[in-house]
């Protein structure tokens, strides 16, 4: 399937300047996939090491001072010749920042023209950890997220209705004013149809290529099962035992925390009586691994920073619409056809949706209220350091009132609209259909 980061892949091998490549992200987004699909494209040969299997190749790069016995043994293990800059190398489930510094100060010092990848998950806590020796070595990092709405259209075989949107965005300058009108209203409903299915199947690899394969949710909902069976095992496999069980009651009532009216994250629907002081280690963990992505609430002073009291507000959420709704435990048709209240299991779905964008397009994203009255879901800061609202016409605890409260409180140049229907245009408000957020 293709996927955009390959258009980086190309940049980095052919970049004058070749640095070992670590690429981050959740467990089954597909990082292995997409590297190996790219090495047997562009190199001779391509050498894979599963560093959970090869362990003491692991330890040969901290230990063994010459390196050319780690390249005879390396190439003893996979039976492939190792070929300077036409042989990529790929160091596969890495699960320690340290480790991958370690690997590439060895290639760097040693091989420099050597292609490397190193690929792995749950990278995030040590990153923060090596500040000063990042700041010195050699190495590029890329995260890769689950596919967008744009490489599931592809994946379907149904570029033409993206190229279609894009055309009608480009000639009109309001984004979306068009995209109803009689000459293309059955392109626009194609593609909302197709991006509701995206709502319930998500990004993961697996699951789209499941759907594509039978188009039935049902068979989506066995690998979403499966997808989440793998998030168990790491749980099992990477924390201690006594936090097994808080790490699974953490994930089992995200999507329950998230149909209340106040969405902030309250430890007591975990049980009676919980903590903070006993749950904020696997959450952290669970932030850390990128399953699950941590929104706080936004509190500014008069300076425009961040205050510190956010740090115990937040919401939780799934790094993947397709894994929320297999914890729906509903039916497709209820979903999508907004029967009996349905309407809140889109609601969430969306919402999940679109920080999820945000936040792997590197925006920095919030929730806000005033305990009251004002409420807005999704707030962003844009590049230029302005706090932006952003609502969408299907997430209805976001209103009017409060993007203008918020607008004046903390004077935003402009606010967000996503829709899935007509809408009429507004001074310094930017309309987006929701099948193109992705290019926002």
């Amino acid at each position: 399937m293709e996927r955009k980061i390959t258009k980086y892949l190309e940049d980095w091998k052919n970049s004058t300047d070749i640095v070992p490549l670590i690429i981050d992200g959740a467990r089954n987004v597909g990082k292995t996939y997409i590297v190996l699909h790219f090495g047997k494209n562009s190199y001779k040969n391509v050498i894979r090491f599963d560093m959970e299997k090869h362990i003491d190749l692991d330890y040969e790069f901290e230990i063994e001072s010459n390196c050319d016995i780690v390249i005879n043994k390396m190439q003893s293990i996979s039976n492939q010749e190792i070929i300077s800059d036409n042989t990529l190398i790929i160091f596969d489930e890495m699960h320690s920042f340290r480790k991958c510094l370690v690997i590439a100060e060895f290639f760097n010092s040693n091989f420099p023209s050597q292609h490397i990848v190193i690929c792995g998950s749950m990278f995030a806590s040590e990153y923060k950890s090596f500040p000063i020796v990042r700041r010195f070595a050699k190495f590029r990092m890329k995260t890769l997220f689950p596919m967008n709405f744009e490489e599931f259209v592809i994946a379907m075989d149904k570029k033409d209705y993206l190229d279609f949107a894009n055309m009608n965005l480009e000639e009109d300058s309001t984004l979306g004013m068009n995209l109803h009108q009689d000459s293309i209203v059955s392109t626009n409903l194609d593609i909302l149809e197709l991006f509701y299915k995206y709502l319930l199947v998500g990004g993961m690899p697996t699951a789209v290529e499941a759907y594509k394969s039978l188009m039935d949710l049902d068979y989506v909902l066995a690998k979403q099962k499966n997808i989440s069976n793998t998030i168990l095992s790491d749980i099992m496999k990477y924390l201690p035992f006594y936090e097994h069980k808080k790490a699974i009651s953490v994930l089992n009532c995200i999507h329950l925390q998230l149909f209340k009216e106040n969405k902030k994250f309250q430890f007591s629907y975990i049980k009676n009586k919980a903590t903070s002081y006993e749950y904020d280690a696997v959450i952290d963990w669970l932030v850390y691994a990128r399953v699950l992505y941590k929104v706080y609430k936004l509190y500014t002073n008069a300076t425009k920073e961040i205050n510190l009291k956010s740090l115990s507000n937040f919401r939780l959420y799934y790094n993947d619409v397709g894994i929320l709704y297999e914890k729906f435990g509903i039916s497709e048709d209820a979903v999508l056809k907004s029967m009996h209240n349905m309407e809140k299991y889109l609601a969430i779905l969306m919402e999940t949706h679109i920080i999820n964008i945000f936040i792997a397009k590197g925006y920095k994203v919030f929730y806000w209220n005033d305990g009251a009255i004002y409420n807005i879901d999704i707030v962003i800061i844009d590049t230029n350091n302005n706090y932006i609202p952003v609502e969408c016409d299907i997430i209805t605890s976001t209103t009017k009132k409060s993007i203008k409260k918020f607008i004046e409180t903390h004077n935003s140049p402009y606010s967000i609209r996503i829709i899935t229907k007509e809408t009429l245009t507004e001074t310094n408000v930017k309309t987006i259909p929701i099948y193109m957020l992705h290019q926002f």
